[in-house]
């Protein structure tokens, strides 16, 4: 069977739809794994993990209003350009003092706060003192979150920094990396590097090495269909062969993030969804007359593409006629 022959396709675009309408679908503009090379959004299981990769812990300082410096750690300068808060820990003795207090961008100018914060902040790693970067780094993007920090993206889609990087726009990132060192190095605020192992996130496809990125993209909702499947398990209907790997399936699905099924790519399944000049979204099996929201006519399709394994993962029972009511369906999925 073809992937994209019209009865698959069918059963694509029913799928998507009816997850849709039961709220297991959903665009959001959320953190994402983004490929500067292929420019496409990548779901988790699309990133490889090179682990033990050559890295280098990277320690500067930004200067304290009213006098003083707090000594940060990183493995990635360039995102410093889109720092909008420094964390320490609430117990951290060092650093107690200066919570509440503000920074100052050394190259960009801009002011942001020291925050306390005991979820990403480990007091025994580095400095014990993290720049945070909420559109560049996941951590970093829920702690934005708890704390309703800014998000400064410095990314264009091929990997060069855009306008928000200010002196290093139109660089590309790793090039504004060795850029971004030399100036807080002219500015006499390095204080140091060392060697430092670390698992190096690449694009499965191209080897590139992936980006955190935030975007709009259509996401499932994993959490409501993961916890039938634990419970599954939990009641001994479902039995893991062998057994030592139990602990390993809980693991994953109790951690199990929302799945980003849009891609930016030329070929695949596309996506049913269709935007009118409010950017109201329609979601139709059929191609729609009019919004469903404001009516408006001007309708324009979703331009992305479905992730291969949304189709994939339909094709046990796509491949023997759903949604349509066959013997071949009934007979293997009673």
């Amino acid at each position: 069977r073809f992937t994209l022959e019209p009865a698959l396709s069918r059963a694509v675009t029913e799928a998507f739809v009816r997850l849709y309408r039961e709220g297991l679908i959903y665009r959001a503009t959320r953190l994402i794994s983004w490929c500067v090379q292929c420019r496409t959004a990548l779901s988790d299981l699309e990133v490889d993990a090179q682990e033990n990769a050559s890295g280098e812990l990277f320690d500067f300082a930004y200067p304290v209003e009213g006098g003083g410096e707090i000594v940060v750690s990183t493995t990635r300068p360039e995102t410093m350009l889109g720092d909008t808060a420094i964390a320490v820990h609430p117990d951290d003795p060092r650093y107690k003092h200066l919570v509440g207090k503000h920074v100052v961008h050394p190259i960009l100018g801009r002011r942001f706060p020291i925050i306390a914060d005991a979820q990403l902040v480990d007091m025994a790693f580095g400095t014990g003192a993290v720049k945070v970067t909420p559109a560049h780094d996941p951590n970093d993007f829920a702690t934005g979150k708890r704390h309703g920090l800014v998000e400064i993206n410095l990314l264009n889609l091929d990997g060069t920094m855009n306008d928000a990087a200010g002196p290093f726009a139109g660089m590309e990132r790793f090039a504004a990396r060795k850029a971004v060192k030399a100036k807080l190095e002219e500015l006499g605020l390095t204080r140091g590097t060392k060697a430092n192992p670390m698992t190096r996130p690449l694009c499965f496809r191209c080897g590139t090495v992936v980006e955190p990125l935030i975007s709009t993209q259509w996401f499932v909702k994993t959490e409501p269909l993961a916890k039938p499947a634990i419970e599954a398990v939990e009641r001994g209907d479902t039995t893991i062969v062998p057994d030592y790997w139990t602990k390993t399936y809980f693991h994953w699905m109790r951690n199990i993030q929302d799945w980003c099924i849009s891609r930016q790519l030329w070929w695949g399944h596309s996506i049913p969804a269709y935007y009118c000049g409010h950017d109201h979204v329609t979601v139709s099996a059929e191609t729609p007359q009019a919004c469903a929201e404001c009516g408006d006519r001007g309708l324009r399709r979703d331009e992305d593409v479905l992730d291969t394994w949304f189709s994939s993962a339909l094709w046990p029972f796509s491949t023997l006629g759903w949604p349509g009511d066959t013997a071949d369906l009934r007979r293997f999925y009673p």
